[in-house]
């Protein structure tokens, strides 16, 4: 059971999971089976200077031992450049046997089909050691294609009588139409060997649809996704927009329905979704919102919707001797009043970025007497008024 919403200072997260006696790796935490979990989450941006944050806590039983166990996350995500992201993390542990506070440093850096991943923890409490080093290399050779490099080392000499370990693993994947082929071989320094043969299917549900989607990366449930839809205002789909997405080297193009979907993301990191207009053909379509920031959580996927509105103006001109004397106010359908301008001295005004729509045009004199309403539809990105406003004032001269 999980609950998600919204606070003014970010996205809470909750969740309970019962277990019991079964063994799922989904259930496999820390090395032991669990029989239930309870967590609470809150992530989203600091609103002095929009550092991402993320905080959560655990509090569960596992099966075997029926200890307890508590766990506090705290992280910053600062995003100093486009592809490479920097992130500290300070994880705080507790159950019957056991006690530590580890400070966790990544790093992250993205160049083109290369991806690199570095992870340094440090235990600060009780005791202070180095606990442990990763280097992960990830290259994509194709869309379909991909390979994966893992170097861990773990500082046991720091808190025991064993040398350090050494663990050293390399991956190939194949994706399919519906999942995808893992080759994964592993060697360590006290000598043991593994070979491992997966083959991977993802299921998830495309937010406010009765309509699934399936994905072929690995480990799903610990990344982040977005399912995105670009509309217009009655709600249509629009096809052929790029978008742009932090950490993804090719903008993503909407299908037929103005969808697209974006797997096996960065959880936890600042997500920037742009909009480029220069893609869409509609020239009157113009993105409510250009960009879009938003924290991913794993194994989730976020539904976004970026609206598009249709936005027009027109140009016209007043017949009149002292043009520029005369204000011209425009009021939408509901009667609000839009925009107030006043003609230039050859009588020619503009009314722009306008949305679609039938308007009141109101002018008055500098007495602030009505002369002239007339109605104006906006349709086009932008036209001209095919006769000019003659005012009553002039007519009566």
């Amino acid at each position: 059971m999980d609950v998600q919403g919204n606070i003014y200072i970010g996205d809470v997260f909750a969740r309970y999971d019962y277990y019991g006696q079964l063994r799922t790796p989904v259930s496999y935490y820390n090395g032991q089976y669990l029989k239930n979990i309870a967590e609470a989450r809150l992530t989203g941006y600091i609103p002095w200077g929009g550092l991402p944050y993320y905080l959560s806590y655990l509090n569960g039983n596992y099966s075997d031992s029926g200890d307890k166990l508590q766990e506090i996350h705290a992280r910053l995500s600062p995003s100093f450049w486009r592809y490479y992201n920097v992130s500290l993390e300070n994880v705080w542990y507790k159950d019957s046997y056991d006690k530590y506070d580890d400070a966790v440093l990544l790093l992250q850096a993205q160049y083109e089909r290369l991806g690199l991943h570095s992870q340094v923890r440090y235990r600060v409490w009780p005791d202070s050691y180095l606990a442990s080093l990763n280097q992960q290399v990830d290259y994509r050779w194709s869309k379909y294609t991909y390979f994966q490099a893992n170097w861990d080392h773990d500082c046991r000499s720091n808190y025991s009588f064993n040398k350090d370990l050494d663990t050293f693993s390399i991956s190939a994947g194949r994706l399919f139409p519906i999942g995808g082929l893992t080759l994964t071989l592993s060697v360590d320094s006290d000598r043991n060997a593994s070979v491992l043969l997966g083959y991977n299917i993802s299921f998830g549900k495309v937010p406010g649809d009765l309509r699934a989607f399936t994905n072929a990366q690995n480990k799903m449930s610990q990344r982040a996704a977005v399912h995105a839809r670009v509309t217009d205002e009655a709600g249509n789909g629009i096809e052929g927009v790029h978008v742009n997405v932090s950490g993804q080297q090719e903008p993503l193009i909407t299908d037929k329905k103005g969808e697209f979907l974006v797997a096996d993301m960065e959880p936890y990191a600042k997500t920037v979704v742009t909009v480029n207009q220069d893609s869409i053909e509609d020239v009157s379509l113009t993105p409510v919102d250009e960009q879009k920031k938003i924290v991913l959580r794993p194994g989730t996927v976020m539904p976004l919707e970026l609206k598009f509105v249709h936005r027009g103006g027109f140009e016209g001109w007043i017949n009149a001797e002292d043009a520029a004397a005369y204000r011209l106010t425009l009021y939408d359908g509901k009667g609000e009043k839009v925009m107030v301008k006043t003609a230039e001295s050859d009588g020619s005004f503009i009314f722009d970025d306008l949305i679609f729509g039938t308007y009141k045009l109101v002018v008055s004199n500098e007495s602030g007497q009505t002369v002239l309403t007339e109605e104006v539809k906006v349709d086009k990105a932008f036209e001209i008024l095919k006769k000019p406003i003659v005012v009553a004032d002039n007519v009566n001269n």
